[in-house]
């Protein structure tokens, strides 16, 4: 140390705490000290030296580690391809989340009800339609042709043949263990009504020096994203620009994914859904013009006059909007008769399920500061903080690495109801690393006490 002292000043001069350098001085004078003093005042100077050593090199370990954090997210790069950031608030697995890496026995009431849910739904999705080399919605065109229940059983009987004793062979679906939402989803899918393959779903985000290409999810701040694809081509929004895409993207979509980066922000699908559910249910004006309330046999209030039907009817409508819980739980039952886009699972949309380990950066509806961070990582923060109304926040300190649960849960949700959209969501909490809300776990535990007390 005492060899290499002076060099050590001159380079870390600017780096380093000025009590640490008052400590480095002290060590160079210790060399003027008489060298007939005790032996007891040499030990005390070289354990000052060692501790000085010691501060520095935590000091120097925290800048680091801070840097770290900042530039790639709490490190978590890994679980989303080779330079990906993904948001500290989801699952350091993007692929199955940390539901199936928990023992059954140790599972939360959330996670046994995703993981029970999935294994009969969306893990024929998983064997058949993710290792192949077609794209989602040309195999999912293959599984409405076929019944569920018999591809369920070709791939359990697969897994016997290769398992060789080592893994324990899976239990085999019958056509009744199927959920029948899961089934209308496949079809409603295959059918094209509800444009999960449309290029509305892609924005391009003209940032330099790289572009990329932004997975666009409905009740994720979709209209933020369009807007902020519009104002960085130097149009406005609605002002003649709705949709910013590559023209030739959905074509030469491989060619496209090498050359730019990819994005995505991923939203609670509880939260998600009570979002979409007061938009689109709850407010009258949009819930009859848009007609997205489906089905809007239903649930549309003029429906019924448009068809000359009776005035009960109408009224029914309006006074079940009345009663927040039972409305809630009236859309919960029945929403899947016919699939609507804002309501279909963020894991269909641009093939996430199976591609978001591919992306550049995956983001938390529910964080400020991983907005924030995507607009520094790719040189657009002014435009994001605009769009996103980052500014007001950041003039009083005020981003939020976590934002709190809407209290509108309180309002709309019971245990029932996220009972059954943790089912029908669980590709979102398996496939893309969503966790499930403490609030959500709650309810279940909750639920689980009034039954065990009858």
């Amino acid at each position: 140390y005492s060899q290499h002292s002076q060099i050590l000043d001159s380079r870390l001069t600017n780096i380093i705490p000025s009590h640490f350098r008052i400590l480095m001085k002290k060590r160079k004078m210790s060399k003027s000290i008489n060298q007939n003093e005790s032996s007891c005042t040499g030990q005390r100077i070289k354990l000052r030296v060692l501790l000085s050593f010691f501060l520095l090199v935590i000091w120097m370990n925290q800048q680091i580690w801070i840097a770290a954090s900042a530039t790639f997210s709490c490190g978590q790069q890994a679980a989303v391809g080779g330079d990906g950031i993904i948001s500290p608030h989801l699952s350091t697995s993007a692929t199955h989340g940390e539901i199936l890496l928990t023992p059954r026995k140790t599972r939360t009431l959330g996670q046994a009800i995703v993981a029970n849910a999935y294994s009969k739904s969306y893990k024929v999705l998983e064997d058949v339609c993710f290792p192949s080399v077609a794209g989602l919605k040309e195999c999912i065109m293959k599984l409405d042709r076929r019944t569920l229940s018999d591809i369920f059983s070709d791939q359990a009987a697969v897994k016997q043949s290769n398992s060789n004793g080592i893994d324990a062979p899976r239990e085999i679906i019958k056509e009744e263990d199927v959920p029948w939402w899961f089934e209308t989803l496949i079809r409603d899918i295959a059918s094209g009504e509800n444009h999960l393959f449309s290029s509305w779903n892609y924005q391009w985000i003209r940032s330099r020096p790289i572009s990329l290409v932004h997975c666009n999810i409905p009740k994720v701040a979709s209209t933020q994203w369009k807007k902020l694809a519009c104002s960085l081509t130097g149009k406005k929004f609605g002002d003649g620009c709705k949709n910013v895409i590559p023209p030739d993207y959905l074509i030469n979509r491989e060619e496209h994914d090498i050359a730019q980066h990819r994005s995505v922000f991923l939203r609670d699908p509880l939260e998600r859904f009570l979002s979409g559910f007061v938009n689109k249910c709850i407010e009258t004006h949009y819930r009859d013009r848009e007609k997205h309330c489906e089905p809007n046999i239903i649930f549309r209030s003029d429906f019924n006059e448009v068809k000359n039907l009776s005035d009960d009817r109408v009224d029914l409508v309006s006074k079940l909007a009345k009663r927040s819980k039972t409305f809630f739980e009236a859309y919960v039952d029945s929403f899947p008769l016919k699939w609507n886009l804002h309501f279909l699972p963020q894991g269909l949309f641009c093939d996430l399920g199976r591609e978001v380990p591919r992306y550049n950066f995956v983001g938390s509806f529910s964080s400020d500061t991983d907005l924030y961070r995507f607009g520094q990582q790719y040189n657009i923060t002014e435009a994001v903080n605009e769009i996103f109304h980052l500014n007001a926040k950041l003039a009083t300190n005020s981003l939020q690495s976590k934002r709190k649960a809407p209290k509108m849960t309180q309002q709309y949700f019971s245990a029932r109801t996220v009972r059954r959209l943790l089912e029908i969501y669980s590709i979102d909490y398996l496939r893309l690393g969503l966790p499930i809300p403490d609030w959500a776990e709650e309810l279940l535990v909750e639920e689980e006490k009034e039954l065990s007390s009858i």
